[in-house]
């Protein structure tokens, strides 16, 4: 048995998971950066969707895809593009017509359509930028939906530590139906992304605007989701489309105007904050593992795990303007990741600076002074070509 460092919850060694100090999306290569036996199973999935959240609709995301490490699938040489952008709202709308398509952008400057069956008046149209990418559609369409069983899973929004995932099961009539919707530790199947409004729309350069409607794609991973209001919403798309071939797009109407590529950053501040405080806490356990279960850091441990604690979050964290830094180097670090763990103002601070020149702040906890002579200075540098990270004594080293 062990005690989960954020729950503080003794738990059985099967329910721990593996937990990086800092989220592998940021970090490239090597493992030697996993903690184990520290974080337990439901607090990580917790903390999955704030760092899913943070790689993919905040700032970071375009950072990643310009300045950050190469993504495992390009340097096996098995990913068609290099650090596509993972954000969730990226569209390409074209004039000649109202539809807003499911886009993708890739470093350092594609924009492309991704596979996807759209709804049009007409019932639905597919789309795909070459042949290859419409037979990855058309084999995942197979694989889902060529079964008496379909899974369709979104995050638990009131507990992020559990997504909800309905079960659609073909009736005699040949259609799916809904049987049940129950609360999982995993999510399978489909994922959903559902509209924020109904009749939602995406406007253009000159503020034309453009349906966003029912629509089943291909991520940069791979993986299968849908654009609908709701589970039932989605059922039904998926009997309009459960007979349909995926083909590809093939050439475009020609048109007078022109395509506008638009994307959408839905950036959650009280995500961020939890991620960099569980980062901080993360790194002292892994530097410092008898300090990381200390009562002084019982508040911000709580927080992290807190979805009702947002203000409290913001008051905990903060975004530093590195021009007046007086943590990390003045030049920037390109490459590398930077973090410390100090004693500032009686607090336990965590500074990190990202992608050589985005930098955070936050405070863990107060310190006594058993505490400030244990932890002292604790510097970090993640770089992203080596085999995970390295403690130094000053940044010169």
């Amino acid at each position: 048995m062990s005690v989960c460092l954020y729950c503080l919850q003794e738990t059985k060694a099967e329910d721990f998971s593996k937990e990086h100090v800092m989220s592998r999306t940021f970090c490239g290569t090597g493992n030697n950066w996993t903690l184990k036996h520290i974080v337990c199973k439901f607090c990580n999935n917790i903390f999955s969707a704030h760092e899913s959240h943070w790689a993919n609709s905040a700032i970071e995301s375009f950072m990643r895809a310009y300045e950050g490490p190469t993504g495992r699938a390009a340097k096996k040489g098995s990913a068609k593009r290099i650090n596509p952008v993972e954000i969730e709202d990226l569209f390409i709308l074209r004039t000649c017509d109202d539809l807003a398509y499911e886009a993708g952008f890739a470093y350092p400057g594609e924009h492309y359509y991704r596979p996807q069956l759209i709804e049009c008046d007409s019932g639905y149209i597919s789309v795909a930028s070459d042949e290859e990418e419409g037979k990855l559609l058309q084999s995942e369409f197979n694989n889902h939906f060529n079964q008496n069983e379909v899974k369709i899973s979104q995050r638990c929004l009131a507990d992020l530590r559990y997504f909800d995932v309905a079960t659609c099961k073909r009736s005699p009539s040949g259609s799916f139906e809904i049987v049940e919707v129950t609360k999982e530790a995993k999510a399978t199947g489909v994922w959903l992304r559902p509209f924020r409004q109904r009749g939602s729309a995406v406007a253009d350069i000159d503020n034309s605007e453009r349906r966003l409607t029912r629509r089943l794609a291909l991520d940069d991973r791979g993986r299968l989701y849908v654009r609908a209001e709701d589970f039932e919403d989605t059922c039904r798309f998926l009997n309009l489309i459960q007979d349909g071939s995926i083909l590809p797009r093939g050439d475009l109407p020609a048109s007078p105007g022109r395509e506008t590529f638009t994307l959408g950053l839905k950036i959650s501040l009280p995500s961020v904050g939890r991620c960099v405080l569980k980062t901080g806490l993360n790194l002292l356990a892994y530097c410092r593992p008898g300090l990381a279960f200390n009562s002084a850091f019982d508040v911000v441990r709580t927080l992290v795990i807190d979805q009702g604690a947002n203000s409290r979050i913001l008051k905990r964290y903060s975004f530093s303007d590195n021009n007046r830094s007086k943590v990390f180097p003045i030049e920037k670090t390109p490459g590398q990741h930077l973090l410390q763990l100090d004693v500032h103002k009686s607090k336990v601070r965590f500074s990190i600076r990202l992608f050589g020149h985005m930098e955070y702040e936050g405070y863990l906890g107060t310190a006594d002074d058993n505490l400030r002579n244990e932890i002292g200075a604790i510097r970090v540098v993640v770089d992203f070509t080596s085999a995970g990270i390295r403690e130094v004594k000053d940044w010169r080293a």
